[in-house]
């Protein structure tokens, strides 16, 4: 059930606002992409959960309010599967991009390996996913698009 302080009382938007859209909310397993995730589905909106944890996303999915959710189980890092994964979802109206940083700690105890799965996450699966959705929102006369990105961008980590 539903828990935390974002979605008590307090709640930002009427319930429905979203009601008849579709959002796909990547990175939704934990953190903010989980919380955006629940946001979406109590104002109306039918989530496609994506994160690469199976049993994440299933409990998300179970704690969101309203029906016809679903988890999608894909790491954002195989571009193959993204673009099939894509095809396959009709009309999106809301992409949330969102997806881990690199690892913490000092640059000269990390090696150019340990950026370059974030790297292909936050940009190559945004682009990827972003380019594959945008010409059925501009069909459908609407869409929005959140990119999340890591903190490390501003400062290090």
């Amino acid at each position: 059930m539903m828990n935390d302080g974002l979605l008590n009382d307090g709640f930002p938007f009427a319930d429905g606002v979203l009601d008849g859209q579709t959002a796909l909310v990547c990175g939704a397993s934990k953190g903010i992409g989980r919380a955006c995730a629940l946001v979406l589905a109590r104002a109306g909106a039918r989530v496609v959960a994506c994160a690469r944890s199976v049993a994440n996303l299933d409990s998300l999915v179970a704690e969101m309010h309203g029906d016809g959710h679903e988890a999608l189980a894909l790491d954002l890092e195989d571009l193959s599967a993204v673009r099939d994964a894509i095809s396959d979802m009709g009309t999106i109206h809301i992409l949330v991009n969102n997806s881990g940083g690199p690892p913490g700690g000092p640059l000269l105890e990390n090696n150019l390996d340990d950026f370059e799965g974030p790297f292909r996450r936050h940009l190559h699966a945004a682009h990827t996913i972003t380019q594959a959705l945008v010409p059925s929102m501009e069909t459908a006369g609407t869409g929005r698009i959140g990119n999340i990105i890591s903190t490390s961008v501003r400062e290090p980590i």
